[in-house]
Order: C-alpha cells, then structure tokens, then sequence
C-alpha cells in the first residue's frame, strides 16, 4: 500500500548495489497493482515497478483469466503464491486444490513450456488479538505440492518452492499478521536474491540485517495557530501514506513540557489548546502493529 518499500523495491536496491541490471516485469503496476498513482518510499521506484501483485487476489478470481495474461505477455516463468484469500474466505483444502489445478491447468494450456514455481501458503495470525489463523493451510499446501509433483511427473517444469517459510513469523515480519512489514520485506527480499546469487544472477552474497528494520516515512506535520490554539495537520500525507492514525509530540517552551497525543482514527489533523510561545511537533505514523519513527520536527509559534 502507499509509503511501503515493498519487497520488489528492496530487490531491485540489491541488483542496484551489485552494479548487475534488473528489468521487473508484468502486466501490473503500482502498490495497489491498478496503475493509480503511487507512493512508494522510494520515488524512483514507481517508474520500474512491474508485477502481477493483485490485492486481495484469489484462485478463483485469477484462474479464469490467467491464460489470457500469459499468452499476451508470454512470460518464461511464472510464480504462483496464492490461496491464502480463497482460505480465509471459506474454501477448504479440497477446494482449494481444485482451484489451483483449474488456475495452473490454464496457465500451461496458453503456454505449455511455461516454467512454474508453486509456493506454500505462509502462516498468519489474526489482527488484533494475534492468534494463529493457520488450521487448514498445512493441509492446503500438501495438496498443493502433491499437485505440483503430479504435474512434474507429467512432463511439465513444474517446481515446489519456499521462499521465506522457514524463516517467516507473522507476528514478527507482518504489521497486521498478513501483510509485510520493512523487516519482512527485507527477508522476502533476501531470500529471493540469495537464491539468485546461488544460481549466479548476483555475484555478490546478499546480507540480511540481524536487527529489525524501521518503518521510515519522513512524515511532516503542518500547523496553523491562533491565539492559544494550534491545528497539527497531516492531511498532505493522508493519499501518500496509508495509516491507521498519528501519533504527535508536542514539545513546549520548556525541555520537561511535552506532550504525546493521538490523532484519531484515520484523522487528518488535531487542534490542541496550547499556551503562548514556541513548539516543535514530530510525526509518528501507525498502521496496525507498526509504528514509524518520527518524521522531520516542524517549529510553530502559538500567539
């Protein structure tokens, strides 16, 4: 969503870094996979961004159509990571199974040397409360690999692969028990490029960093005051940023005068009544779990 870094960004910084040209491609782009205008924490990103990212995607929603999209864009290998949605909406492992034959079945008829990578279903955890949300994937994915044996067996390049599972915790790599968070999009990131550099893609090792990654946005506040007043505004972040709420730290005229205060949900700006002189107000964004670091301090002065 917009102000991630994305984990194909964290990507194409590692090529980047090793001096070694990397092209992303698909039919899709931008964070929400819909071509809206889009607000990566690295600009620059948005001009190369391709993919085949689709929120909310589903087995039954791209498996009709996915011979379509592999004939017109006539990919070598095609990477599938999907039926978590078609889970969590109610399809058993039966079903799910039945849906990812229908989705690859389609995929080979448009283009029968297609090479595919089936991954597993990750674990997730749900959102408050953080329990595990994962009882009918070991099942799934069973069937998924068997699945993927059957069509190896066949003559098919056919492939079962795991790119983060071993090292993936929902609670630790997610800021909702779903979605990434900058310290998963590291390992995702990671994983993928030491798999490249395995096959000799990357000359270089990748390196993981050991310490969580910081969810850095550089968000601002603006202000407008009147005599005792003071209207903290984030609302030029509000399409660029996707948040839950702010955090704010007001700090006064004196060192021990601070405050931290909460805009509300999916506010965008907080009047505060504030006692004449001079403030400095950071931003701390928060989507679910997460919670950024401040942003730049922007200096007011209430009359």
């Amino acid at each position: 969503v917009n102000g991630d870094t994305t984990w194909r960004q964290r990507l194409w910084e590692e090529f980047g870094r090793q001096g070694v040209p990397l092209r992303l491609v698909g039919p899709l782009s931008g964070p929400n996979g819909r071509g809206h205008a889009a607000y990566f924490a690295n600009a620059r990103f948005a001009a190369a961004d391709h993919h085949h990212a689709v929120p909310g995607a589903r087995l039954d929603t791209l498996g009709p159509g996915v011979d379509k999209v592999v004939a017109k864009d006539k990919p070598d290998v095609l990477h599938v990571m999907l039926g978590a949605n078609d889970l969590r909406r109610g399809a058993s492992p039966a079903r799910a199974e039945a849906l990812m034959r229908t989705y690859l079945s389609n995929a080979l008829r448009a283009r029968p040397r297609l090479k595919v990578l089936v991954s597993p279903v990750l674990p997730s955890l749900t959102y408050p409360g953080g329990q595990p949300r994962d009882f009918d994937v070991p099942e799934a994915n069973a069937r998924f690999a068997t699945l993927v044996r059957k069509l190896s067996s066949s003559g098919y390049d056919a492939h079962w692969v795991d790119p983060a599972a071993a090292d993936f915790s929902p609670r630790d790599h997610t800021y909702d028990g779903v979605h990434l968070d900058p310290t998963g999009e590291r390992l995702f990131a990671h994983r993928v490029a030491a798999a490249l550099h395995a096959d000799g893609v990357l000359p270089g090792e990748p390196v993981l960093p050991t310490d969580p990654t910081p969810w850095v946005t550089q968000a601002r506040a603006g202000v407008t005051t009147s005599p005792g007043t003071a209207v903290l505004s984030w609302a030029t972040w509000d399409r660029r940023l996707t948040t839950d709420r702010m955090l704010l730290q007001v700090v006064g005229p004196t060192p021990s005068d601070v405050r931290r205060v909460t805009g509300g949900y999916q506010a965008t700006s907080k009047e505060l009544k504030l006692a004449p002189g001079s403030y400095t107000v950071t931003l701390e964004p928060v989507r679910k779990w997460m919670v950024g670091t401040p942003g730049p301090a922007t200096a007011f002065t209430v009359p």
